[in-house]
């Protein structure tokens, strides 16, 4: 799937927290792609995903 994210395109994922969170981030900064949470809250987690410019 973000292998066909163009550079103007976003992906906004929804994620638990703990595990899937730290694996997604490891995931998303080896595979140089830039992210940023857009809201949080005890359980889940939502980040916006763009590519690294």
């Amino acid at each position: 799937m973000l292998e066909k994210l163009s550079l103007h395109e976003s992906l906004i994922v929804h994620l638990d927290k703990g595990e899937p969170e730290i694996m997604v981030k490891r995931a998303l900064k080896e595979m140089k792609y830039f992210f940023k949470t857009i809201e949080e809250n005890q359980k889940t987690i939502k980040l916006k995903i763009l590519h690294e410019s």
